[in-house]
């Protein structure tokens, strides 16, 4: 490979991991809000401010959702990996 190729190939790769996209970005950039973890004391204030069954917020958890204050909605992690 020729010094002008291997330059073209860097200039690419340094483009690439500039454009990349951390998985917090991403979110942030799908849902518009910030997403929190389902935590026990979370759970707890959910149960009791909103009447959420302890049981279905403790699976969530265990499935890793996490939770939008903003929209009082759970969302799940996505089913493939982010690289940074």
């Amino acid at each position: 490979m020729g010094k002008a190729k291997r330059l073209k190939s860097l200039r690419k790769q340094k483009e690439s991991k500039q454009n990349r996209m951390t998985q917090e970005q991403a979110e942030k950039m799908l849902y518009g809000h910030e997403l929190v973890p389902l935590t026990d004391p979370l759970i707890k204030k959910l149960v009791q401010e909103q009447g959420m069954p302890e049981k279905d917020l403790k699976d969530l958890q265990a499935q890793g959702a996490k939770y939008s204050p903003e929209r009082n909605s759970f969302f799940f992690p996505p089913e493939m990996e982010w690289y940074d």
